[in-house]
Protein backbone atom coordinates (compact mmCIF):
# COMPACT_ATOMS: atom_id res chain seq x y z
CA UNK A 1 0.00 0.00 0.00
CA UNK A 2 1.53 3.27 -1.06
CA UNK A 3 1.34 5.71 1.81
CA UNK A 4 3.09 9.35 2.27
CA UNK A 5 6.13 9.56 3.87
CA UNK A 6 9.13 12.14 5.10
CA UNK A 7 12.44 11.72 3.53
CA UNK A 8 15.50 13.33 3.23
CA UNK A 9 16.63 14.09 0.22
CA UNK A 10 19.10 16.36 -1.10
CA UNK A 11 19.41 18.06 2.05
CA UNK A 12 16.04 18.64 2.58
CA UNK A 13 12.93 16.59 3.87
CA UNK A 14 9.78 16.00 0.84
CA UNK A 15 7.07 14.16 1.50
CA UNK A 16 6.69 11.09 -1.16
CA UNK A 17 4.03 8.21 -1.85
CA UNK A 18 6.13 4.70 -0.64
CA UNK A 19 4.97 1.38 -0.75
CA UNK A 20 4.30 -0.15 3.13
CA UNK A 21 3.54 -3.54 3.71
CA UNK A 22 0.58 -4.03 5.63
CA UNK A 23 -0.19 -6.43 8.63
CA UNK A 24 -2.76 -8.16 10.76
CA UNK A 25 -1.41 -7.93 13.70
CA UNK A 26 0.85 -5.48 15.49
CA UNK A 27 3.07 -9.31 16.50
CA UNK A 28 3.08 -10.05 12.36
CA UNK A 29 4.62 -6.60 11.85
CA UNK A 30 7.21 -7.39 14.91
CA UNK A 31 8.02 -10.74 13.24
CA UNK A 32 7.96 -9.46 9.50
CA UNK A 33 11.33 -6.46 10.84
CA UNK A 34 13.06 -9.77 13.23
CA UNK A 35 13.09 -11.48 9.88
CA UNK A 36 14.30 -8.18 7.72
CA UNK A 37 17.47 -7.44 10.17
CA UNK A 38 18.52 -10.81 10.70
CA UNK A 39 17.80 -12.11 7.38
CA UNK A 40 18.57 -8.93 5.11
CA UNK A 41 16.94 -7.69 2.41
CA UNK A 42 15.74 -9.73 -1.02
CA UNK A 43 19.18 -7.80 -2.74
CA UNK A 44 21.24 -8.67 -0.15
CA UNK A 45 21.02 -10.93 3.25
CA UNK A 46 23.91 -9.95 4.70
CA UNK A 47 22.19 -6.23 4.58
CA UNK A 48 21.84 -5.66 8.10
CA UNK A 49 24.63 -7.99 9.29
CA UNK A 50 26.77 -4.50 11.13
CA UNK A 51 23.59 -4.16 12.83
CA UNK A 52 23.14 -7.89 14.56
CA UNK A 53 26.65 -7.86 15.45
CA UNK A 54 27.10 -4.69 16.82
CA UNK A 55 28.79 -4.25 20.36
CA UNK A 56 26.15 -1.95 21.42
CA UNK A 57 23.34 -0.40 20.54
CA UNK A 58 24.58 2.73 20.07
CA UNK A 59 26.66 1.07 17.26
CA UNK A 60 23.95 -0.49 15.69
CA UNK A 61 22.11 2.22 15.96
CA UNK A 62 24.59 4.24 13.59
CA UNK A 63 24.95 0.68 11.48
CA UNK A 64 21.10 0.73 11.21
CA UNK A 65 21.69 4.70 9.52
CA UNK A 66 24.56 3.36 7.24
CA UNK A 67 23.02 0.75 5.91
CA UNK A 68 20.20 3.01 4.80
CA UNK A 69 17.55 2.42 6.96
CA UNK A 70 16.05 5.38 7.18
CA UNK A 71 16.95 8.28 4.92
CA UNK A 72 17.09 11.11 8.01
CA UNK A 73 20.61 12.49 8.87
CA UNK A 74 19.94 12.39 12.62
CA UNK A 75 18.18 8.67 12.75
CA UNK A 76 21.43 7.36 14.88
CA UNK A 77 20.83 9.79 17.62
CA UNK A 78 17.52 10.48 17.77
CA UNK A 79 17.12 6.35 18.40
CA UNK A 80 19.77 6.41 20.63
CA UNK A 81 18.25 9.69 22.46
CA UNK A 82 14.60 7.40 22.39
CA UNK A 83 16.70 4.33 24.03
CA UNK A 84 18.58 6.49 26.98
CA UNK A 85 15.29 8.19 27.70
CA UNK A 86 12.88 5.25 28.31
CA UNK A 87 15.87 3.18 29.35
CA UNK A 88 15.17 0.57 27.10
CA UNK A 89 18.59 -1.30 27.75
CA UNK A 90 17.02 -2.49 30.74
CA UNK A 91 15.44 -5.31 28.44
CA UNK A 92 18.80 -6.51 27.05
CA UNK A 93 19.08 -9.42 29.07
CA UNK A 94 15.98 -11.11 28.07
CA UNK A 95 17.08 -10.94 24.66
CA UNK A 96 20.61 -12.88 25.52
Amino acid sequence: MDLPTQEFVNGAYVTVDEPFRVYASWQESVADHGELLANGTSWNNAHYDQVINAADYQHAAYALQEAGYATDPNYAETLIDVIEAYDLTKFDDLVK
